[in-house]
């Protein structure tokens, strides 16, 4: 996320316009004058030191960094906070047994974390809820803070949008079905040509014509002799 930020320029910013711009927004509660004054000082503190820990090797004041002192301050303030809400993942992964990416309930030869909702020695129903609650949290932040500054940062850097486009035409088939039919899903699907947004047609279901009859697996780049292409069933 910081190859877009500017570290010491957030030393620029000032807090009270900076917690304007973010109550805009997002109604994160952690956007705040008071947190975000705190955040200058510890980087103040930082560079004052010339010992930048993790943020070394930035490639700080570049003239291609183009966003202005009080929104890299916001984003330094949202990446220092989400090294805290990726503690809650961590958290989560270790009660499910500590193997990401792995399944973590399952393992070649065995199983890692037994699953008994009464049992304290297992996983069950407390750890669960407890799961729960750390997700729900991460989700917040998520949806406050890291999808919000995803848009923010993106719109500013528009016309990066162009370079090293390659492939313009985007697949994205839907998943976790929410009925037996295979209509209702989770991660909805669709199809863009061309980069262009206004192509969006959606894909409804896993029978859905537009998906079926417009996959295709080719040998053209592969080791068999030929450049044919075939439907995968």
């Amino acid at each position: 996320a910081l190859d877009w930020v500017d570290m010491v320029s957030a030393l620029k910013g000032n807090p009270r316009t900076t917690a304007r711009l973010a109550e805009s927004l997002s109604p994160w509660p952690h956007n705040g004058e008071k947190d975000l004054a705190a955040v200058k000082a510890k980087l103040a503190d930082f560079v004052s030191k010339g010992q930048l820990g993790i943020f070394t090797n930035g490639y700080w004041g570049h003239p291609a960094m183009d966003l202005p002192p009080d929104v890299n301050l916001l984003a330094v303030s949202h990446y220092l906070q989400a090294l805290e809400v990726q503690k809650k993942a961590n958290r989560v992964v270790s009660l499910l047994g500590g193997k990401t990416p792995n399944i973590q309930n399952l393992a070649v030869g065995g199983v890692a974390n037994a699953i008994n909702l009464d049992n304290e020695a297992t996983l069950n129903m407390a750890q669960l809820y407890q799961i729960k609650g750390l997700l729900e949290e991460v989700k917040t932040f998520v949806d406050q803070v890291y999808f919000p500054d995803v848009c923010a940062i993106g719109a500013m850097y528009a016309p990066w949008l162009g370079y090293g486009a390659g492939v313009t035409n985007y697949l994205s088939v839907p998943d976790l079905p929410l009925n037996p039919e295979g209509t209702e899903f989770q991660m909805p699907g669709g199809v863009i040509t061309n980069g262009d947004l206004g192509s969006f047609q959606e894909i409804t279901s896993f029978n859905d014509p537009l998906f079926r009859d417009n996959v295709a697996e080719s040998i053209a780049h592969s080791w068999y002799d030929g450049d044919w292409q075939k439907h995968p069933w």
